[in-house]
């Protein structure tokens, strides 16, 4: 019964983060607009439109000032 507890309360932090996370950087995103043209400037230039990204395209990113 512990097992399960604990194996329940790993998965449950870890989705809680990714989710705290995602806000956050969407919140951002709106109220930087200047950041958030740079972002969308770098998605289609190494990802494009056509397709959808993949983990190989991380080696292709920068770092956005």
């Amino acid at each position: 019964m512990n097992l399960r507890a604990t194996a329940g309360d790993i998965f449950q932090a870890g989705s809680k983060t990714t989710s705290k996370t995602l806000s956050w950087a969407v919140c951002y995103l709106t109220v930087h607009p200047k950041v958030r043209a740079k972002v969308q400037n770098e998605i289609d230039s190494v990802v494009g439109d056509l397709r959808k990204p993949t983990v190989s395209d991380q080696k292709a990113v920068s770092l956005i000032e």
